[in-house]
């Protein structure tokens, strides 16, 4: 029995470039009340903010764009 060589195929190094978000808004994680209580979904955390549409990203979020 002969034996064939698996076909490999050669992949270029890429470097991933950075995910981050500059606004909660953006994130898919946020989760905004009728009473206007911003909850991220992921760390149960209550967020604080002044303007509805810029909810600042929390230092401790992981998609914070650094």
């Amino acid at each position: 029995m002969i034996e064939m060589r698996q076909v490999t195929r050669k992949r270029p190094n890429k470097k991933i470039k950075a995910f981050g978000i500059e606004h909660c808004n953006q994130c898919p994680f946020l989760k905004l009340f009728e009473d206007g209580v911003a909850l991220c979904n992921t760390s149960d955390v209550v967020l604080d903010y002044e303007e509805i549409d810029k909810i600042p990203v929390p230092s401790w979020c992981g998609n914070k764009k650094c």
